[in-house]
């Protein structure tokens, strides 16, 4: 039996990197054999607190644990994996074999997941990033890459026309940016977000909801995707992988415009499976120009992209890779 510790039902839904564990812990937890368990609320709402204030975590004794089954916490950073530390410990104390899959292990925080791994007694970390595989496959026997996926309820293909030129969603990529500004500009097109959604001010909240964003992207011609090292490489050091992103653009039928997370992106898809920018901006206008009087193309590309995410890389496909690579 596999257990999926979630922290549910003491998290509120944030309109974008929360709902990537929803959705891959509802698709895991649909597979035979596999639940929810979650944390206790009030305990889980105490370790924010107690994790940030005074660097100490708090047992959750409510948990019940069968010996020999599988225990998976799925973790955006490792602040959530500080403050759940100890009851994954007692889990592993009382004879649950404890797993987790890893997103955001960024490279400056490299020392902070190895001695959280250390901490915890742990049979497998699955590991979203390529990147980082390598590096603590090197540190620990434990250690697997398993893809990104998103959440398919939420972003599909919809019978919408696509009534907008370009979306970017989340952070912003500036140099992209200024490449679509000058573009629109160059042909009259409006600053509007009937022909162009992103941030305008940092703190700007563009989507109130999931399935606004959702619909925006399905509207959307052109979708922005870029790893996130392109803006903040001393955030994320080398590490750049494919994202929620852009298996949400292409599930959606929109196609990508940006830089290549390398050279994980050509291992997953087709090389033209998105419109790849050059950083000085010298080749934009071309390959929108391109697409949009060649809307036969454009369409061949979407479809084929979506085919393949559907068949190939869903959070159902994942798990089969995740179920084969458990140890016996």
């Amino acid at each position: 039996m596999i257990h999926i510790l979630t922290e549910r039902l003491a998290r509120v839904k944030h309109p974008f990197w929360y709902e990537s564990t929803l959705g891959m812990e509802d698709a895991f937890a649909s597979q035979p054999g596999v639940d929810l368990l979650p944390f206790n609320p009030w305990v889980a709402r105490l370790n924010y607190f107690t994790t940030s204030h005074f660097h100490k975590v708090l047992p959750d004794p409510t948990l019940r644990v069968a010996p020999g089954d599988w225990y998976l916490f799925i973790v955006m950073s490792n602040y959530d994996l500080e403050h759940q530390r100890t009851a994954l410990r007692r889990v592993a104390e009382r004879g649950g074999r404890v797993c987790l899959y890893c997103f955001d292990t960024w490279e400056p925080q490299y020392g902070h997941w190895q001695g959280l791994f250390s901490h915890i007694p742990l049979m497998a970390v699955f590991l979203a990033y390529r990147q980082s595989y390598e590096h603590f496959s090197r540190i620990f026997d434990f250690c697997h890459f398993l893809p990104q996926s998103w959440d398919d309820r939420v972003f599909h293909a919809r019978p919408l026309p696509k009534t907008r030129l370009f979306l970017q969603m989340g952070r912003r990529v500036e140099s992209i940016h200024r490449m679509i500004m000058d573009y629109m500009r160059a042909r009259g097109i409006a600053d509007t977000p009937q022909n162009y959604i992103y941030r305008r001010t940092p703190d700007e909240v563009t989507f109130p909801t999931i399935e606004s964003t959702a619909r925006a992207v399905a509207e959307s011609r052109f979708m922005v995707c870029a790893p996130r090292s392109t803006d903040s490489p001393g955030f994320t050091g080398n590490v750049q992988d494919v994202t929620a992103r852009f298996y949400e653009a292409m599930a959606s039928k929109t196609l990508i415009i940006g830089y290549k997370p390398g050279p994980v992106f050509d291992e997953l898809f087709p090389a033209d499976a998105m419109v790849e920018l050059k950083p000085d901006g010298s080749d934009f206008s071309e390959k929108i120009d391109f697409y949009l009087n060649h809307p036969e193309e454009y369409t061949r590309i979407v479809e084929r992209n979506y085919e393949l995410v559907m068949r190939e890389h869903t959070w159902v496909s994942r798990f089969r890779q995740f179920r084969a690579e458990l140890p016996s």
